[in-house]
């Protein structure tokens, strides 16, 4: 049997109905103070205005650490950070661009990991040309998946055992919620896995889901890796391929092969 942490992925089937839900990748660097003004992204947005011609404006609230004259550390100061968001005509595809991250986000025209580091790679690129960035500290790749209500009681037709959340036996209808999450090192970083089961009008993470009226089980798989890449060059979109097979891997292991063959003819 192969080892999802460990071997090659298997070959991407396209499903009929497919239950992913939300992609998102965000890059992490250190900060760039310009992107917190407009000036600042005028190239970056006429550079990708015609893919992503919505543009919204959010200010953040955070937390800024200060440290005295002599070491010595001082009380936090709240700050406001300025977050850039641009969406493409049907709302579909998002950038999200910050002081110190640089994301896309795909809801409902998911086509392939092709076809979506392929976007990827024109916001970096246009990101790398317009502000210069070094290096990046971080980059992380998160696929949502989510069986609906109607699907609940095939749980056991198409999930793995240890992930089914208690949903194939008797006390099913009794579960009100189940959440599970284990961390795993693979040879691109860390995979955090989370899965279980949502009750009504009820989210494991607001970022990446909205409540709904009806039951859901989830699988959230999230691939990320810390350490100093250079912009420039193939190494950080050749790392996010690795990651986006990496997660392939775990989900073609999480459901069963009955799963793929009734989504993949539906």
């Amino acid at each position: 049997m192969t080892n999802p942490l460990r071997d090659s992925a298997p070959p991407e089937v396209k499903l009929a109905r497919p239950p992913l839900r939300r992609v998102l990748a965000a890059v992490y660097f250190p900060a760039i103070l310009k992107i917190s003004e407009e000036r600042g992204i005028i190239g970056f947005q006429d550079r990708i205005r015609k893919e992503y011609p919505i543009l919204q404006r959010e200010q953040q609230m955070g937390m800024e650490l200060q440290v005295g004259p002599t070491g010595e550390l001082l009380p936090p100061q709240s700050v406001i950070n300025q977050v850039w968001r641009f969406l493409s005509a049907d709302s579909a595809w998002r950038v999200t661009l910050s002081t110190e991250v640089l994301a896309l986000e795909c809801q409902t025209a998911y086509v392939d990991r092709d076809d979506f580091l392929s976007r990827l790679a024109e916001v970096i690129g246009i990101f790398v040309d317009e502000l210069e960035p070094s290096i990046c500290n971080r980059i992380g790749i998160r696929y949502l998946n989510v069986l609906e209500a109607a699907d609940l009681d095939s749980v056991k037709a198409f999930v793995r055992p240890g992930l089914r959340s208690l949903s194939d036996t008797e006390v099913a209808e009794q579960i009100s919620t189940s959440a599970h999450s284990v961390n795993f090192q693979v040879p691109e970083g860390t995979l955090l896995t989370r899965w279980g089961i949502l009750p009504p009008h009820t989210v494991h993470d607001p970022n990446v889901m909205v409540p709904e009226d009806s039951r859901r089980w989830y699988l959230d798989l999230d691939c990320s890796f810390e350490a100093a890449l250079p912009f420039g060059g193939d190494k950080i979109l050749g790392h996010y391929r690795l990651m986006t097979e990496r997660i392939y891997s775990f989900f073609r292991w999480a459901m069963t092969p009955e799963f793929i063959e009734e989504r993949k003819n539906a």
